[in-house]
């Protein structure tokens, strides 16, 4: 049975907990800040159709009109009400803003559910809204932070930004500053003023704001704060993506070295392939085996996920045909060892396309950049159709 997710505002601790231990484990529970702007946003993201919203006599006003407000605005979405007591001029409020039911927290946990199942038969499941274009989303993930990880993602997004359509390289591995030291680039407007300022990011912001490298790739990294997934929630990052999409072709986002928490598990979910970023360590291996586990248990969503071995040394264990074994996932390419190159690079601020234009790391570089286009992509699903229809 598919996860549902969920919008929950303005609730307490002990409503959250009521409600998760209520629903169970087929249910995803996001919090969301109590600002209207902020729900319509992750209601038009996510596709979800129920928001339950706190209400009590201290924020009795306040969330009537974000009720009323999330009522107009997406009739298709099923607001719940949700208060600690039954006090019948909250129940009467909520219903005449335009909620479709109202729960006290303790009630019967059959009750609950049976309106959920209810709800969600008759709201028809919103779409997201219109967009044009949707950027695709690829996420460089690996437990150990790394320079090479950093050098990687650069060079990904060095190599599809060469195909004059916009790329967006979103930054938010905690060693900071590397990406401007290769790029050679100053940036003043990071991932935290993009967090800040979501609902006001458009065209003109991203033109006059983001930082833009010579090749026409766009960088949004951190430039404050290292510890930037832990101030922020999975609903803030699910949103900023969702601005952010309409107006990139690919996405590429590195993550690399970066604690899990909530915003990094919305990051690796959202996104529509993830590259498990790693190289021939054991510890390491260990490390993100564990990681991997752990994602799965908890049923973190992750979409087209392969694994990219860097530092590759041949007839040096583990080969990367056991380590893909041990993870069951695919090895989505091996990066050749060229430690010398990768260090000129990042110390004079020149890409190795530029610095050694023929040089085994940078051609192994490209290959991966083409092979994460959807051209590419679409090609290889074709050819597979084609082999399984011969077969």
């Amino acid at each position: 049975m598919p996860i549902q997710t969920f919008l929950v505002s303005d609730c307490s601790d002990k409503a959250i907990g009521w409600l998760e231990s209520t629903l169970g484990d087929q249910a995803r529970l996001v919090t969301v800040a109590s600002q209207l702007e902020a729900i319509l946003g992750l209601v038009d993201q996510m596709g979800v159709s129920i928001v339950f919203v706190g209400i009590s006599r201290q924020t009795f006003n306040e969330t009537l009109s974000v009720i009323e407000g999330l009522s107009e605005s997406r009739p298709l979405v099923a607001v719940v009400a949700l208060s600690e007591s039954d006090d019948s001029e909250l129940v009467l409020g909520a219903m005449r803003a335009g909620a479709k039911d109202f729960l006290t927290i303790g009630q019967r946990g059959s009750d609950v559910q049976s309106l959920v199942r209810r709800l969600g038969r008759r709201q028809p499941t919103p779409g997201e809204a219109p967009q044009g274009q949707r950027a695709r989303v690829v996420t460089l993930y690996g437990v150990d932070g790394a320079e090479g990880a950093t050098f990687a993602a650069c060079h990904l997004g060095l190599a599809l930004a060469s195909k004059a359509e916009p790329v967006l390289l979103l930054d938010v591995a905690p060693k900071l500053g590397e990406v401007e030291a290769l790029l050679n680039i100053k940036c003043t407007f990071g991932v935290e003023d993009a967090m800040r300022a979501a609902q006001r990011l458009d065209s003109a912001v991203i033109s006059s704001a983001f930082t833009k490298h010579s090749s026409g790739l766009y960088v949004l990294p951190l430039v404050q704060d290292e510890r930037y997934p832990e101030a922020y929630s999975y609903a803030e990052a699910i949103l900023l993506l969702g601005v952010l999409r309409p107006h990139f072709s690919t996405i590429l986002i590195n993550a690399c070295g970066q604690a899990d928490s909530g915003c990094l598990r919305a990051l690796v979910s959202a996104s529509d392939q993830l590259l498990w970023y790693l190289t021939q360590s054991v510890p390491g291996s260990r490390r993100s085996l564990l990681r991997l586990q752990r994602w799965r248990a908890d049923a973190v969503t992750l979409n087209d996920v392969g694994l990219l071995v860097d530092d590759y040394r041949k007839r040096l264990a583990p080969e990367p045909s056991v380590i893909a074994n041990l993870f069951g996932l695919p090895v989505v390419a091996t990066l050749p060892g060229h430690q010398e190159q990768r260090l000129n690079a990042l110390n004079q601020g020149i890409p190795l396309y530029e610095l050694a234009p023929k040089d085994e790391l940078g051609r192994a570089l490209k290959a991966l950049a083409k092979a994460l286009t959807p051209e590419a992509r679409a090609a290889k699903r074709s050819r597979g159709l084609f082999a399984r229809w011969r077969r």
